[in-house]
Order: structure tokens, then sequence, then C-alpha cells
């Protein structure tokens, strides 16, 4: 059984056309046959696709003016159980 695999985010702190220096970050989950992956962004987009089962990759890349911006972002992901939970609020 395959499960749903890879989340990337690309999440913004200014409009799209300004977006000059982006930061990635890339962590691994184990979860079970059937993981709930929960994502809440009021910016960026999301890309899934299947990959090996048991686990959840996800690469998330935060983009703004400068690097120090971007770092500064505020991407949370939580595992509770069969759950995966990414957050960010712009």
């Amino acid at each position: 059984m395959r499960t749903l695999a890879l989340v990337v985010i690309g999440l913004t702190a200014t409009s799209a056309y300004a977006a000059r220096a982006s930061v990635a970050s890339q962590m691994d989950y184990k979860v079970g046959a059937r993981p709930t992956i929960i994502v809440d962004s009021s910016a960026g987009g999301v890309e899934l696709s299947a990959g090996p089962a048991g686990v959840v990759h996800i690469e998330a890349e935060r983009q703004a003016d400068t690097e120090e911006l971007a770092r500064k972002l505020d991407v949370q992901i939580k595992q509770d159980g069969n759950t995966i939970r990414v957050h960010f609020a712009h």
C-alpha cells in the first residue's frame, strides 16, 4: 500500500514578484498506513505526491525579500499520531 508522502510548500512574505531569497527545510515523519495531512496556509502553494509507505516527507520553502526575513517566517509542523499538521499564517 502506498501513502501520501511528499508535501512541498512555498511560503512568501511579499508578493511573488518581489521574492528574492528563499530558505528551504526538509523533515520526515513516520506514519501508519493511512496518514492524515492538514495544511493551513494563508500564502503559498502546496504540492502532494505519493511516495514510500510509512513516511510523510515535507519540504518547506520560505521566500521573502531577504534571507533574514525568510528565516523569520513561522512555519509550524506538528505530528499527533498519524496526523501531520502544517500551519503558516502571514
